[in-house]
C-alpha cells in the first residue's frame, strides 16, 4: 500500500469511497435517501477540486486502486480532521492507521498543538479507532443531518 497527495484526478474515487463507507458505516443510524443525500451534499465534485489541493488530504492505493482517503485542516496552533475513510472490505487492515498516521505527521510538522474531530455517538467503530490513537471526549453535540438529530461527539488530542 502507497499513500500519497490526492489530486484531481482522485475525485471520483473520493466520492465512490465516501458513498461505500456511509452505506455501511451508518446504515444502522441513518435511511439510506438520507445518507445518499449526505454523501452526494458533502462531496460535490467541485468542491472535492479544490480540497484536494490542501495540504493534508492524503489516499491509500494499492494494486486494486483506491482504498480510502483522510483530509484534516489545520489552523495556527489548532486542526480539524475532517474525514477518515476506508473501503469496508479494506478495513481492518492498517491502512485507516496508516492514513491517520500520515495525517498527524504533516499537523504535527504544521505546529499545530490540537487535533479536533467529530463521530456520530452511534459510529462505536469509529469511536474506538479513535480512541485506541490518543483521543479523549471534548463534548458531545446535536447537530441536524438533513432533518434527522444525530448525536455527535466531539474529540481531541493534544500533539
Amino acid at each position: 500500500m502507497r499513500i500519497r497527495h490526492a489530486n484531481v484526478d482522485d475525485v471520483e474515487k473520493i466520492q465512490d469511497i465516501a458513498m461505500e463507507t456511509w452505506l455501511d458505516t451508518y446504515k444502522d443510524i441513518i435511511d439510506e435517501n438520507t445518507i445518499r443525500e449526505i454523501v452526494e451534499s458533502w462531496y460535490d465534485k467541485e468542491d472535492l477540486v479544490q480540497q484536494v489541493k490542501d495540504p493534508v488530504f492524503f489516499v491509500a492505493e494499492d494494486d486494486e486502486g483506491l482504498t480510502g482517503y483522510v483530509h484534516a485542516s489545520v489552523r495556527k496552533e489548532k486542526s480539524h480532521l475532517h474525514r477518515l475513510y476506508v473501503r469496508p472490505e479494506s478495513q481492518g487492515k492498517g491502512k485507516g492507521g496508516k492514513l491517520y498516521d500520515r495525517a498527524e505527521q504533516e499537523i504535527t510538522d504544521s505546529g499545530a498543538e490540537r487535533i479536533e474531530l467529530e463521530v456520530m455517538a452511534e459510529n462505536s467503530k469509529g469511536l474506538g479507532f479513535y480512541r485506541s490513537r490518543g483521543f479523549t471526549e471534548d463534548k458531545e453535540e446535536t447537530v441536524v443531518l438533513n432533518g434527522k438529530k444525530i448525536v455527535q461527539k466531539v474529540l481531541f488530542k493534544p500533539l
